[in-house]
């Protein structure tokens, strides 16, 4: 259990960034999980947050939990990030 926590404490420290390649490939870190995964939709947990990956033909080519590297090959469209709410007390007392 131990390991495995280690692991995703090595992974949510890491900065997560994104590389696109003429929108047929993304090379990215900091991915913590691949929660989905279809050809047209891909939802990842990164170290800043949810990510919404859409496109044609979209797979998986390489996804290293122990890095948190992902590469992802096909027609990529677009790229959302979930927004990220404040702490409830933050929002109460504006």
């Amino acid at each position: 259990m131990d390991i495995i926590n280690n692991e995703a404490k090595k992974v949510s420290q890491m900065q997560h960034s994104l590389e696109l390649f003429a929108r047929n490939k993304v090379i990215m870190t900091g991915i913590e999980n691949v929660t989905s995964s279809t050809e047209e939709l891909i939802n990842l947990i990164t170290t800043e947050g949810a990510l919404e990956l859409r496109g044609k033909g979209l797979k998986i080519q390489k996804f290293n939990v122990q890095d948190g590297s992902l590469t992802v090959e096909g027609t990529l469209d677009s790229f959302k990030y979930a927004a990220v709410k404040a702490p409830i007390l933050k929002r109460l007392f504006k």
